[in-house]
């Protein structure tokens, strides 16, 4: 999907909730049935561009994301493995600290924890971090390097490491909706985000019937409070001015920088996700976030495709 049209869909659809009208049934949330021991296979396709000023840099790949549900785990949790397959660069990607992560882990099978309803909380990420090590693309010398650092800034359950994809669009396992389109608006809550601002969060959503099939459909948008934000994504921001500025224009970059963290700092966020009833489980996800300080942005998508089971 194009960049910014997910966003304006959102408001799109806010606005003529009548489309998914229903006779008023109670809330429901997306679920996750998977028949254990059977492979359920994503396709997940990430797109990012970084601006500033006329300065632009793009990078995409793509990645399959294998997950096997063998058992249960009281009290709500399921247990199984997962494995990373067919990691492409399709443009400028090696400098991504994800794709770097999963080319070193490609085809290696891992252990996986997730809530019973869809959402991964765990993986087994002191064998993933040996992996990487021993496994770092050598060819990027300068990302190897950095890599120790970079391993050591992830939370110990290793998830935003191996699978942000699916944690960051994970809203639709975690809240209800009403069928008839109405909106609900929640604020303060500490959700999975792609630019996490805790407790400065604004999140509308609402869901409805996928027009001409028996599909449910889940659309949310996720907004932050910019001078919370500011505080949150200041090394963030920093990061995308460093990556996007020649090193003549260091210094300056480096002043707009700050003078952008006091203004605040725009982030939005949108996802829609298509649950199919039979086999229980999301057949896509379409996300977009877009992040903006005075002449920095990057926007950010995200294209989740359930290949298996069809």
């Amino acid at each position: 999907m194009p960049r910014g049209i997910l966003i304006a869909l959102f408001v799109l659809i806010s606005t003529a909730g009548s489309v998914f009208a229903d006779a008023d049934p109670p809330p429901i949330r997306f679920g996750f049935f998977p028949k254990h021991g059977e492979d359920v296979v994503y396709r997940i396709e990430l797109a990012q561009e970084s601006t500033f000023r006329i300065q632009t840099l793009r990078h995409r790949w793509t990645h399959e994301l294998v997950i096997n549900i063998s058992g249960t785990k009281p009290p709500d949790c399921v247990i199984g493995h997962f494995i990373i397959r067919n990691v492409v660069n399709v443009e400028n990607a090696a400098g991504d600290p994800h794709y770097a992560i999963a080319r070193a882990i490609e085809g290696e099978r891992f252990a996986l924890t997730m809530l019973s309803y869809g959402v991964p909380v765990e993986v087994d990420w002191p064998a993933i971090r040996r992996r990487v090590e021993s496994n770092l693309d050598k060819s990027e010398p300068g990302l190897a390097a950095s890599m120790p650092q970079i391993l050591s800034m992830f939370p110990p359950d290793g998830v935003e490491a191996v699978m942000r994809a699916l944690w960051v669009t994970s809203i639709p396992h975690l809240r209800t909706f009403a069928r008839d389109g109405s909106k609900t608006t929640v604020t303060g809550l500490d959700l999975p985000a792609y630019y996490p601002v805790k407790g400065g969060t604004v999140l509308e959503t609402f869901g409805g019937a996928v027009e001409g099939t028996q599909d449910l459909m889940f659309v949310w948008k996720l907004t932050s409070d910019p001078k919370m934000a500011a505080q949150a994504l200041a090394p963030h921001l920093r990061g995308i001015a460093n990556a996007v500025t020649p090193p003549g224009e260091q210094m300056q970059a480096r002043r707009l920088v700050d003078d952008a963290i006091r203004a605040g700092i725009d982030v939005v966020e949108a996802g829609v996700a298509e649950f199919d009833l039979t086999p229980g489980l999301i057949r896509r996800t379409s996300f977009q976030t877009r992040l903006t300080a005075g002449l920095f942005k990057r926007e950010t998508t995200i294209l989740i495709t359930r290949l298996a089971p069809e």
